[in-house]
Formats: C-alpha cells, sequence, structure tokens
C-alpha cells in the first residue's frame, strides 16, 4: 500500500484537525525524545495549540528554567507575545 502526499493546508473539519495534531504532536515528542537520546543533544520543544493548551518537552536539567517560566504560564493563563518571549531568551542568547 502506497503512501500518497499531503497537501499542506488546513484541515477544515474540526474532529480531522484534533485528530491529525494528537497523532503529530505524539509523534514529533517522540523525535524529539529519540534526538535527545541518540544524539545526547539538549532538546527544547513547546507546541501551542490555539484552544490555549501547551505541550512541551525538555531533554536536561538545563533548562529547569524553561520549564519554570512555562509553568508560570500556565498559572497565569498568558498567551506567548514575542515580547514575552524574547525578554525570556536574551540571557541565552
Amino acid at each position: 500500500m502506497v503512501r500518497c502526499k499531503t497537501q499542506m493546508r488546513r484541515i477544515e473539519n474540526a474532529t480531522g484537525r484534533q485528530v491529525t495534531f494528537s497523532k503529530r504532536r505524539n509523534g514529533l515528542l517522540k523525535k524529539a525524545f529519540e534526538l535527545s537520546v541518540l544524539c545526547d543533544a539538549e532538546v527544547a520543544l513547546i507546541i501551542f495549540f490555539p484552544r490555549g493548551k501547551l505541550y512541551e518537552f525538555v531533554s536536561s536539567s538545563g533548562y529547569v528554567k524553561l520549564s519554570e517560566f512555562l509553568r508560570v504560564l500556565r498559572l497565569r493563563r498568558c498567551t506567548l507575545s514575542e515580547e514575552c518571549l524574547m525578554q525570556f531568551l536574551l540571557p541565552f542568547l
């Protein structure tokens, strides 16, 4: 059985969009974990879902600050603006 190439456009069906998001999110998180283990790389992945949900993967304790930042965002129910993100990332640049 041959898979056909998927067109990159928004899925109009809400149920199909949710299912696709869940499957691809899980695949992406798995790949991030595999990359961190196989290549001994430090990986941080943040996925924002339009309904306000936030998913994250952090591979090492060096990113504890990132996890803390995301925890505070969840508590405050904030959305990440570009300015907020830049204030956080500036010390790492």
